[in-house]
């Protein structure tokens, strides 16, 4: 294991990694079960801080690789694991801001969704500042090859729709791998310790077009135009995510004052599940952060008890919240 806290990137497909692996100056250290690893030159395997795994394509194999690594390494608290690759994007035309992806936008999701699973909501709290500057939040929706081979069709229109006002206005992206990999890393890692980055490979505006309509060539092109943007951004991420598990800022729920006021909160807002996980993660930030977190949401309570029963504004707060905690 190496001395500080690791960081990880993990990729499907090997146009994906050799970007990475030519800029961090990675060389090959360990190829096992169809898993090819790589590392820092001047350490000897499994010891170091940067390392980079190919684990191949779909969610099996790609979870797999995600466990193989983090267990091979003894990765814990503080590491952290970065997915990467391409990925096809589509705004359907009933999403009320009619926003859409181009290729070589990066894409950051706020959650990420399959079929029969449960949605997954990552704790991206850090802040808004070190993301690249044509990075946009999205929707990461996992299927088996292409979108639009028989049955992810139907789901991948499925998923653009409908759900909370928070996230019903994002774009979406679709891979094979990025709920599988986050899934198992955040379980080893924590709910900070793993995030996926897309880049558009495919703008999509129709699902029964998905999959097959790029070449090998384009897709190696824009993976390495943003291998330059993600590279400085893993690291600044992080930096940020192991210095809070070093000074235990990231360690453990809420002491019981603030999970009393946060139960409060979102009883008073009518919080859903994945908006009461989001506040309890930026009551976690705040509380470990040097904040005054119990005076602070104390008033956020008394403000929420005066729109109980009011739904839309009560969501409006709840955005406005968030907005004003400038971090992600």
């Amino acid at each position: 294991m190496g001395e500080g806290a690791m960081l990880i990137y993990l990729t499907a497909l090997a146009f994906e990694a050799v970007p990475l692996i030519r800029r961090l100056g990675l060389v090959g250290k360990e190829s096992c079960g169809g898993f090819r690893i790589y590392g820092e030159r001047e350490k000897d395997y499994p010891a170091g801080d940067v390392f980079l795994i190919v684990t191949g394509s779909g969610l099996l194999q790609s979870s797999a690789g995600a466990a193989y690594i983090l267990g091979r390494l003894g990765a814990g608290e503080g590491d952290v694991l970065v997915n990467f690759g391409i990925a096809g994007a589509a705004a359907a035309a009933d999403i009320s801001n009619g926003a859409s992806l181009k290729p070589g936008d990066l894409v950051l999701p706020v959650k990420y969704v399959r079929e029969g699973e449960r949605d997954v909501y990552p704790d991206l709290l850090f802040p808004a500042d070190i993301l690249p500057g044509n990075v946009r939040k999205g929707v990461a929706v996992t299927v088996n090859g292409a979108a639009s081979e028989q049955g992810n069709a139907a789901f991948f229109k499925a998923s653009l729709r409908g759900g909370e006002s928070i996230l019903q206005c994002l774009p979406a992206v679709y891979d094979n791998e990025a709920y599988g990999v986050i899934r198992t890393a955040g379980m080893l890692l924590g709910p900070q310790g793993a995030i996926s980055l897309k880049v558009v490979s495919d703008n999509i505006g129709d699902a029964e077009k998905a999959g097959g309509v790029i070449s090998k060539e384009a897709a190696e092109r824009i993976a390495d135009a943003a291998a330059e943007a993600l590279i400085p951004f893993a690291e600044a991420f992080h930096a940020f995510i192991s210095g809070k598990c070093a000074g235990k800022e990231a360690a453990g729920d809420l002491p019981p004052g603030l999970l009393k006021l946060w139960e409060e909160i979102a009883d008073s807002l009518d919080l859903s599940f994945a908006r009461g996980a989001i506040l309890k993660n930026l009551m976690r930030r705040d509380c470990f952060a040097g904040t005054d977190a119990c005076a602070l949401y104390a008033r956020v309570a008394e403000e929420a008890a005066a729109l109980r029963g009011d739904r839309k504004a009560s969501l409006e707060y709840f955005e406005a919240l968030l907005k004003a905690s400038e971090y992600i």
